[in-house]
């Protein structure tokens, strides 16, 4: 196996008198991690750092992006984009719903004030019926 295959040591055992590491391997599920012997895995820095108690040591530059990436959320930096542009819509989307509630509003109230304002200006002389208007007799 070569170093690039080694993603990190995992653990330790003695079998036989020989000590086996539990291997995870990059781009793998921890599902296929496997326990090897020494010397079936060439990965020395990775043995070193896990027997010192410093096993963060990471095997390739592909798994240290991972882990930055998981540091952000989990998201790649196109996964991160495309929730700020969703987020961005979203909260476009509900301004606009807001705005045009607030247009409806004042449409119906311009529209009542004008009403409003004619029977004033007629001075109640006038009312409408059936599409007709007709005079009405004030004093009866």
């Amino acid at each position: 196996m070569s170093q690039e295959e080694v993603e990190r040591i995992l653990d330790k055992r003695l079998t036989d008198g020989r000590p086996m590491y539990l291997v995870k391997w990059c781009d793998c599920d921890s599902d296929d991690n496997t326990w090897e012997y020494e010397d079936e895995i060439d990965c020395r820095h990775l043995i070193d750092a896990f027997e010192s108690g410093g096993d963060q040591v990471l095997a390739t530059e592909s798994e240290k992006k991972r882990r930055a990436e998981q540091e952000d959320g989990g998201l790649t930096p196109t996964e991160k984009a495309n929730a700020v542009k969703e987020a961005w819509l979203r909260e476009q989307a509900e301004k606009n719903k807001a705005s045009a509630g607030v247009a409806a509003a004042e449409t119906s109230g311009a529209t009542g004030a004008t009403a409003s304002a004619n029977a004033a200006l007629d001075g109640g002389a006038t009312s409408q019926r059936g599409g007709q208007k007709r005079e009405t007799r004030s004093g009866r």
